[in-house]
């Protein structure tokens, strides 16, 4: 979850950038990018508070399941 949700933060910088270089009209024609729109910051912070609130035993579970996200992207990208 931590990949999918920061990827909606990311996605925030990518859709100013578009916006701007390709002078679209905020939200259009780069939706995508916007995730929640203008509630990305505050599920972003949701998000984390649920994060941080999880135990300290499951640190190794939640990274491993982070790095098996990024592979999964990898591979996809590669194939």
């Amino acid at each position: 979850m931590y990949v999918m949700e920061g990827s909606t933060l990311g996605g925030q910088y990518i859709a100013r950038h578009v916006e701007k270089t390709l002078h679209f009209t905020p939200g259009q024609g780069n939706a995508y990018f916007r995730g929640y729109s203008e509630r990305t910051g505050e599920l972003w912070r949701e998000f984390k508070s649920l994060l941080t609130a999880l135990p300290e035993t499951d640190s190794d579970t939640v990274i491993a399941s982070a790095k098996a996200t990024f592979a999964v992207f990898r591979d996809r990208l590669l194939s």
